[in-house]
């Protein structure tokens, strides 16, 4: 995960942080503002059991599961040298739940996967009758572009990746 802290005191957060419970899985690339570059870097985390903090080395930090083993924790990023202080603003960073893949699905994941299968089929179905009929690509394209299974997921709980998955099959 890279952060990039702005002079403004800003951070900005890129890419997912990893899952819960995980050692040395995550990486953390910390930009600072050019005129920092040489100040100490820390990494201050508020966690449910109080505040820690640790150095951050070369720019690069890697959670470890005393921070992990939260479901979330805020955290800025400190900067020091001398006499000189710099504190970023404060971020949350949320770490995804354990996954069990080998347990059963729910009802309500199965009824979206349903739901996006049979979308799938009837666009199958279109292509088909289209290709038939000797369209090119672009009128294929146009004629199943109001399918959108995003909005058949609106009130599932599949991600995007998930789907993305399901449209590969």
């Amino acid at each position: 995960m890279k952060i990039k802290v702005n002079e403004n005191r800003k951070v900005y957060t890129f890419e997912t942080v990893g899952t819960q419970n995980e050692n040395n899985i995550a990486e953390l690339q910390i930009e600072v503002p050019e005129k920092y570059k040489d100040f100490n870097k820390k990494i201050v985390f508020t966690t449910a059991d109080g505040t820690t903090w640790d150095i951050v080395e070369d720019n690069t930090y890697k959670l470890t599961k005393a921070i992990t083993k939260y479901k979330s924790v805020k955290f800025y990023i400190w900067l020091t040298k001398e006499e000189e202080d710099f504190r970023s603003e404060e971020k949350t960073l949320i770490f995804n739940s354990n996954t069990d893949v080998e347990k059963e699905l729910e009802q309500e994941e199965i009824n979206g996967i349903n739901k996006i299968l049979s979308k799938v089929e009837t666009i199958e179905e279109k292509i088909e009758t289209i290709e038939t009929k000797g369209y090119d690509d672009t009128e294929v394209k146009e004629s199943i572009k109001d399918l959108d299974l995003k909005k058949v997921n609106k009130d599932e709980v599949l991600t995007n990746l998930e789907i993305e998955e399901i449209l590969k099959l």
